[in-house]
C-alpha cells in the first residue's frame, strides 16, 4: 500500500485521481478532505468535502473505524458500503490507515450494482482505473447500445416498409382508390360496430368502356378509369368508401346514408357527369354508367347484400345502361 508524507499527500492527488478516480481521504475525525473525480460523480454532491464520511456512506461493517479510532487496528479493511443518496445499494471498498496519523485512504469498486451506476450516470471508461474490469463492461454496454440502437432503425424501417405494404394492398394501383380488400376491411368495422350506423351499397358498371379499350386501346381505358375515379371521389364524402372493384366496376359505401331517394339523387347525379366526353388524343371517349343500390340499415349477411346490389346494377345495364335500379323497391 502507499504511504505519503504530510508533504507530499496533496501534490499526490491528482496521480491518485488518475489511477484510482473513485478514492476518497479522510482525516482522523473522518471528514471527507478529498473525492477522487469518479466518486464526485457518484456522491452528486459539490459540498460533500469537509463532511462526515458518515453522512453519505452507510457501511455495512463499521468496526474498522470504530476500533481505528481507539487506535485497535492498523492496515487495510474490505468494507460494504451504501451510499446514502441512492445512486447505488452497494459498493465495495478498501479502507487503509494513513501512517502518521494522516487519516484514511478509502477505494471503491462499483460491484454487483456496475451495469445500473454506469448507465444511470452515464459513466465512461475515462470514469475509471485504466486496469479497472468496469472499463470492459463499459465497453460492453457501448456495443449493446449500438446494437440496440441499429434494431430500433430496422424496426421503424421494417414497420414503415409494412405500413406501405398495406396501404398499397389496400388500393387499387391505377387509380389509387381503395381496393376490394378495403372494402371487406371496412365494412367488417362497421358489422362489428356496437351501435349499428345504416350505409348504401352503390355499385356501378361503366356502360361502353369495352368499346373504347377496343377501339383506341387499354391507354384510352385507362384514362376513363382515371377520369372516372376522380369524379366519383368529388362527387361523395371524405367520409365515403370508394372502391375499384375490378375492371369498369366501382363500389360506393356511403355511411350514414339511409335516404333511398337522396341515394337516387346522387346516383342519378354519377350517371350525369359520367355522360360527359371524356378527351382522349383528340377522341372523345363516351361512356354512362349502370348503377344498383341497396340501403343496409341493420347487421347482416354482407356477401348476400353485395349479390343482391349486383343484379340490381345487372338489372339496370339489361334495361340499356344509365339507370339507376333500387334493390327490393317498391
Amino acid at each position: 500500500m502507499f504511504q505519503f508524507s504530510t508533504k507530499s499527500l496533496t501534490t499526490s492527488w491528482m496521480f491518485m485521481d488518475r489511477f484510482m478516480p473513485m478514492h476518497c481521504m479522510l482525516d482522523n475525525g473522518f471528514k471527507l478532505i478529498h473525492l477522487g473525480p469518479t466518486l464526485h460523480k457518484i456522491l452528486n454532491e459539490d459540498s460533500a468535502v469537509g463532511s462526515s464520511f458518515f453522512d453519505h456512506f452507510e457501511l455495512r461493517n463499521p468496526q474498522l473505524f470504530m476500533q481505528s479510532a481507539k487506535g485497535e487496528a492498523d492496515g487495510e479493511q474490505s468494507l460494504r458500503v451504501n451510499l446514502c443518496n441512492g445512486n447505488a445499494k452497494r459498493l465495495n471498498a478498501i479502507a487503509h490507515k494513513l501512517p502518521m496519523e494522516q487519516g484514511y485512504l478509502v477505494n471503491f469498486s462499483l460491484g454487483v450494482n456496475a451495469i445500473h451506476i454506469i448507465e444511470n450516470l452515464n459513466l465512461v471508461a475515462t470514469d475509471f482505473a485504466p486496469t479497472d474490469p468496469s472499463i470492459d463492461m463499459i465497453y460492453l454496454i457501448e456495443v449493446q447500445q449500438a446494437l440496440l440502437r441499429e434494431s430500433r432503425k430496422v424496426a421503424i424501417e421494417m414497420n414503415k416498409d409494412r405500413k406501405e405494404a398495406y396501404a398499397k394492398a389496400d388500393r387499387d394501383p391505377l387509380t389509387g382508390l381503395h381496393n376490394r380488400r378495403a372494402l371487406h376491411a371496412f365494412v367488417n368495422r362497421i358489422m362489428r360496430r356496437q351501435k349499428f350506423i345504416p350505409f348504401a351499397l352503390v355499385l356501378i358498371d361503366l356502360d361502353r368502356f369495352k368499346s373504347i379499350n377496343d377501339t383506341l386501346g387499354h391507354a384510352a381505358g385507362d384514362r376513363v378509369l382515371k377520369i372516372v375515379s376522380e369524379k366519383l371521389g368529388l362527387l361523395t364524402r371524405p367520409s365515403d368508401l370508394v372502391v375499384r372493384a375490378g375492371g369498369d366496376e366501382f363500389v360506393l359505401l356511403l355511411g350514414d346514408f339511409s335516404d333511398v331517394k337522396a341515394v337516387k339523387r346522387l346516383s342519378h347525379r354519377i350517371i350525369e357527369e359520367l355522360e360527359k366526353p371524356i378527351n382522349f388524343q383528340g377522341e372523345k371517349c363516351r361512356i354512362s354508367a349502370s348503377i344498383g343500390i341497396r340501403i343496409i340499415d341493420s347487421p347482416c349477411d354482407f356477401d348476400e347484400a353485395y349479390n343482391s346490389t349486383d343484379q340490381a346494377m345487372y338489372d339496370s345495364k339489361k334495361s340499356g345502361g344509365g339507370q339507376v335500379t333500387i334493390h327490393n323497391e317498391d
